[in-house]
């Protein structure tokens, strides 16, 4: 856990934005502005057809590895992981709730699993398919295929899926929003964005395409951030040139506000981190009270040459000026741990191993705001 205290109050959300353009030379100091390539309202999501169609196993893009950054060499992290729990301690006590069964992979290599409750639902989307669920376990809709939710918006977004699918629960606005990335062929790549249109996930959704030109958007996170001005949906990506070489990260921010009401002019404002960091994650608001105006967005890096440090950025976003400022890094120090390998990982009853993700921290990076401090998870 990490405490940020009275430091996230004097933030100020950022956002990222991308052009359509190649990213060949950029200037990561410049505020990249990306305006709808496509705008479209969804059927509503429980008229739109079940998807039977997916049973054999498919692969589909893994999340691409981050490069270390430079100068890494060998260290304490290739050994002996000293704070690595070796004891089964006892059970939480807790009383069990209604279980029931969700989506399975769809025969889809990784499985991309990603769900968020609200009042009365519960969103599942995994890799390529959603479904809508009430708290008793009942399907209200699908499973579906997200294409389908994305067809009339056209574009990448209706043409292919990279998976990668996030779906938030917006609880100061009672809304939903679904996303993944879109491309065609394996050539051009898109962020695809659906919001709600009200508080009912089985109804209508704004849809909402990006496009990243020739770039592919890898490992998108999204979150809530919802402050009374500059209010955003935060969201990072590692960019991948031409989807070959590692970039850079992309820190940015959707204009929540526009995207609320179906403007179709909500503008993407994005900041790219220097060199090559990577595994940004956003801040994501818990609980009940929303930032105080003016608190910029967080978000959080560990820094794979060196376990023993997160990074802290702060995006600050102005979109009535089409501006983000991206602050210099403010480094955290953790316990150094050992890096778990990439496919290692047994389970009971096979053979089949486990692949991990142990070059970035795990999304969410949960912050909740209270009376005199504010806690970071």
């Amino acid at each position: 856990m990490v405490r940020v205290g009275t430091v996230v109050r004097t933030l100020i959300l950022c956002g990222m934005a991308l052009t359509t353009l190649v990213f060949a030379n950029t200037d990561k100091s410049k505020t990249i502005v990306t305006y709808p390539s496509g705008f479209a309202v969804s059927q509503r999501l429980s008229d739109l057809p079940i998807d039977e169609s997916m049973f054999a196993t498919q692969e589909m893009p893994e999340p691409r590895p981050v490069p270390l950054r430079s100068h890494a060499v060998a260290g304490p992290w290739q050994q002996e992981d000293t704070i690595r729990q070796k004891e089964v301690l006892p059970e939480v006590s807790a009383t069990q709730g209604v279980v029931f069964d969700g989506i399975g992979s769809p025969g889809y290599v990784p499985s991309d699993s990603n769900l968020a409750v609200g009042p009365n639902h519960i969103v599942e989307t995994v890799n390529v398919q959603f479904a809508v669920y009430n708290k008793s376990g009942a399907t209200l809709a699908g499973p579906t295929n997200i294409m389908s939710l994305f067809t009339p918006l056209g574009g990448e977004c209706a043409a292919s899926t990279y998976g990668d699918p996030v779906v938030l629960h917006d609880r100061p606005a009672d809304r939903w929003l679904i996303s993944y990335i879109g491309s065609f062929g394996g050539n051009t790549a898109a962020e695809c964005v659906a919001v709600s249109k009200t508080n009912d996930p089985t109804g209508s959704y704004y849809l909402y395409g990006y496009s990243f030109g020739s770039n592919l958007n890898d490992y998108p996170k999204l979150s809530t951030w919802a402050t009374a001005s500059n209010s955003a949906y935060l969201v990072s990506y590692n960019i991948f040139q031409g989807f070959g070489p590692f970039i850079g990260a992309e820190l940015c921010g959707f204009d929540r506000t526009k995207m609320l009401v179906g403007d179709s002019t909500a503008a993407q404002l994005c900041k790219m981190t220097p060199g090559t960091e990577g595994g940004y994650l956003p801040s994501d608001m818990d609980g009940p009270t929303t930032p105080p105006d003016g608190t910029p967005g967080l978000y959080i890096s560990w820094q794979n040459n060196n376990p023993g440090q997160l990074y802290l950025r702060k995006l600050t976003l102005n979109f009535a000026g089409g501006t983000a400022t991206l602050s210099s890094p403010t480094s955290i120090s953790v316990a150094n741990f050992t890096q778990a390998c990439s496919s290692c990982v047994p389970q009971t009853g096979t053979t089949q191993t486990l692949d991990t993700l142990g070059d970035r921290v795990m999304y969410r990076f949960a912050v909740r705001h209270f009376a005199d401090h504010d806690r970071a998870v």
